[in-house]
């Protein structure tokens, strides 16, 4: 959604009727520094006042992949991101938004995503974007990099979009099963069932029972 729009409580609460726990990304603001500074003070407060009214859980995950850049010009860089993220944070405590975690979720391709880690106490989950780009990877050879650099924090982590295209998809995600109980700190993985900008990640016939197959498996429902 949009950062000036309301929360979709509707979705939320359908997403919910399904045993489900709705992931909500919240895009960038505009202009980071005035986020930092106030001048969008109104705007969050009620947008978390309305998340508290919701009262189910909520994982929020604001301005995801802000370490690419180029798509981000307004953010400020690691230390505007940094300031917005913690005044944003600030105001949902103010606000009583304990159903409310906050999901940080940098991109695998991204540049280095550390300096802008606004630091575990405003951050409840550890998240990452990565695709299987060219058909050859598997779920540890993609992620297996970003979790060893960030296990050390303590906070669960979560693979927020993943996909792979065509032929190689069904093993892709058959080996999210193989690989993910050796990555114990992942307590989450979402799939990108869409068409995205570089490719069409949506499920083929036989991707899509790799991953009904998947969704069964103990690991994934305890």
């Amino acid at each position: 959604m949009r950062w000036s729009a309301p929360p979709p409580i509707a979705a939320l609460s359908a997403i919910a009727a399904q045993g489900s726990i709705p992931i909500l990304d919240w895009g960038c603001a505009p202009d980071g520094s005035a986020v930092a500074g106030g001048s969008d003070d109104a705007l969050i407060s009620t947008f978390a006042s309305a998340l508290v009214t919701y009262r189910g859980p909520v994982l929020l995950r604001w301005c995801w992949e802000m370490n690419l850049v180029r798509s981000h010009p307004n953010v400020g860089g690691a230390s505007g991101f940094v300031s917005a993220w913690g005044h944003i944070h600030t105001l949902f405590t103010n606000a009583g938004a304990a159903n409310v975690s906050f999901v940080w979720c940098p991109a695998l391709t991204g540049v280095d995503p550390a300096p802008f880690f606004p630091g575990s106490a405003s951050v409840d989950w550890i998240a990452v974007d990565g695709y299987d780009r060219d058909g050859t990877q598997t779920f540890s050879s993609l992620f297996s990099g970003f979790y060893r650099q960030w296990e050390t924090q303590g906070k669960p982590m979560m693979v927020a979009e993943t996909g792979s295209a065509g032929s190689a998809q069904a093993g892709f995600i058959e080996s999210i099963g193989t690989d993910a109980p050796s990555l114990p700190q992942f307590k989450a993985v979402v799939y990108f069932d869409a068409q995205g900008p570089l490719a069409d990640w949506r499920f083929t016939p036989a991707g899509l029972q790799a991953y009904a197959a998947l969704a069964r498996s103990p690991y994934f429902a305890p």
